[in-house]
């Protein structure tokens, strides 16, 4: 099945089709397969729809154009320099019990605070997180993920948020793939012995 290229502007028919079955009570994946469009489209449009209680008969209602600029979806009216975001503000507000990355990047979206996707949001908190950790927080994450420990545990040993920790380990990983696939090309294949 062919889809189109990422980050195109879903048409509204779709969404409306994704809002009616998800309302029916059936599966992201069950929808994205139904719609041809990725998980992760349905799972944006379903939590829009939601952060503004948006129904799919209430839908219905709307033209495509009203539908676009309610969920924030389309061009935006204003081409201007959108100001950096406070991270610092929103590792604060992560703290709260409930709060997360998504709920603030929504309240971020209906401020007009940024016109970023949930996925470049959380791209850019993540590179931010990333340069605030410390050698000692990295050894902590590492260690206890060597010796088994949950990604939620982790994040309480370590003190840092769970896709942080997500993203120290992830980023570890490939490090060590790629030492490992640089020295296993090294290795002379005539000097390997097989047993008999």
């Amino acid at each position: 099945m062919k889809r189109k290229q990422q980050g195109g502007l879903l048409p509204m028919v779709k969404f409306r089709e994704i809002l009616r079955l998800h309302e029916m009570g059936y599966s992201q994946c069950q929808i994205a397969q139904s719609c041809a469009v990725a998980r992760s489209t349905v799972q944006d449009y379903v939590r829009r729809a939601t952060a503004k209680n948006l129904s799919y008969a209430q839908l219905s209602q709307l033209s495509d154009s009203e539908a676009h600029q309610l969920l924030g979806k389309g061009k935006q009216k204003t081409q201007q320099k959108e100001d950096p975001i406070d991270f610092t503000a929103i590792e604060i507000e992560l703290q709260r019990k409930g709060v997360t990355l998504a709920l603030l990047w929504q309240e971020g979206l209906d401020k007009g605070q940024w016109h970023y996707s949930y996925a470049t949001f959380c791209r850019r908190y993540n590179q931010w997180r990333l340069r605030q950790v410390t050698d000692e927080e990295v050894r902590i994450v590492l260690q206890s993920h060597g010796e088994g420990t949950s990604l939620r545990g982790i994040s309480r040993i370590s003190g840092l948020s769970y896709n942080t920790g997500v993203s120290l380990i992830r980023a570890a990983s490939q490090t060590a793939q790629l030492i490992h696939n640089a020295q296993v090309q090294a290795v002379d294949t005539d000097a390997i012995a097989a047993d008999a």
